[in-house]
């Protein structure tokens, strides 16, 4: 059996706040965040094929030790999972590591957990696992460079205590490993809230990344095309809170968040005869904005809502189960509709 390659390295510039991580955080087996080699920086900078090749400063990177990864997703797969990663390894190829995939997942879980500026771009591939500096530096398509931009990051919680944070970073990789497994695709309401958080985030544009975020949220909350406003505020409110008052606010909150995203996309989002600051809302053809309390007020929104469906296995279970859409939509709206009489779920 084999793999396309011993190790593969995503460099990326990460601006963390508050909290540096140890030298090497492992995530999953065969999979770790940590800082730069400097033999890896030597490397790069030395190495013509890679010279200029990212638009940034790498100081950490995400490290896919490929045999450790296969031989970990290899026990944690069910039956079918299993029998592809045999197919794979059985052919002179080996299994397709998606080292970008995997380095989008650590992203997304540490900013589901902490404010960051994140910018990474392709995978550099190491063909010798006796040391970087013996390594070879093998081909890597040029991918564009992601990068999550100030504007996102400032508007997304604070999040955890450094103490609590490598554990909480840990815990969500796990739980959303499944998105971005090698050669799998698993398709349902939470990968679309993922990639729309994922958009939010990337986006230089804040009035595509404000109706990005909503999008996560109807993926989340939205079952029927009527009287859409007030299903996913009410829902929302149900989710994300227990005693009436809050539930009050929150509800009255995404309303309100809602219908500035129908402003944004009906094209009624039009300059005020007012001075224009960071707090106003508009799009034109030179220009958009949206004002940043109600930014950051839906990116906020968007992490509870992701976070409290990872950490409620019944409605995790009802999203990620196979079956027809409308069978699907049914059932969550059946839990939804449980969860508004106050029913128990079964």
């Amino acid at each position: 059996m084999g793999t396309r390659a011993a190790l593969e390295y995503v460099p990326l510039y990460a601006a963390i706040r508050g909290v540096m991580p140890a030298r090497r955080w492992r995530l999953l087996p065969g999979l770790w965040l940590e800082t730069c080699h400097p033999a890896f920086l030597r490397v790069l900078q030395t190495s013509d094929a890679y010279r200029g090749f990212f638009p940034f400063h790498p100081n950490f990177a995400v490290r896919v030790d490929c045999e450790r990864y296969v031989s970990g997703l290899s026990k944690r797969a069910d039956p079918s999972l299993k029998a592809q990663i045999k197919r794979h390894h059985d052919t002179e190829s080996g299994l397709p590591i998606e080292a970008e995939a995997l380095a989008r997942l650590v992203v997304i879980s540490f900013l589901l957990c902490q404010s960051q500026v994140f910018s990474f771009s392709s995978a550099v591939t190491y063909r010798d696992r006796q040391g970087l500096r013996k390594g070879q530096l093998g081909s890597s398509a040029r991918l564009q460079p992601h990068a999550v931009t100030e504007y996102a990051a400032t508007a997304l919680p604070r999040g955890l205590a450094p103490g609590k944070l490598r554990s909480a970073v840990r815990r969500r990789v796990r739980q959303l490993e499944i998105y971005f497994r090698p050669f799998c695709w698993q398709s349902d309401r939470l990968g679309v809230a993922l990639n729309g958080f994922w958009t939010a985030v990337c986006t230089p544009y804040a009035d595509q990344a404000f109706v990005s975020l909503m999008t996560a949220v109807e993926a989340l909350l939205s079952t029927d095309t009527g009287e859409i406003t007030h299903a996913v505020a009410e829902r929302a409110a149900l989710l994300l809170a227990r005693r009436g008052e809050e539930r009050l606010e929150i509800y009255k909150r995404t309303k309100r968040l809602y219908g500035v995203r129908s402003h944004l996309v009906h094209g009624s989002a039009k300059v005020q005869k007012k001075a224009l600051t960071w707090d106003s809302t508009f799009v034109t053809a030179k220009r958009s904005n949206v004002a940043v309390s109600d930014f950051a007020d839906l990116a906020q929104l968007v992490v509870r809502l992701i976070g409290r469906v990872l950490d409620d296995p019944k409605l995790l279970r009802e999203i990620q189960m196979l079956r027809k859409e409308e069978l699907a939509t049914d059932s969550l709206r059946n839990y939804f509709r449980a969860l508004v009489l106050n029913l128990s779920h079964r």
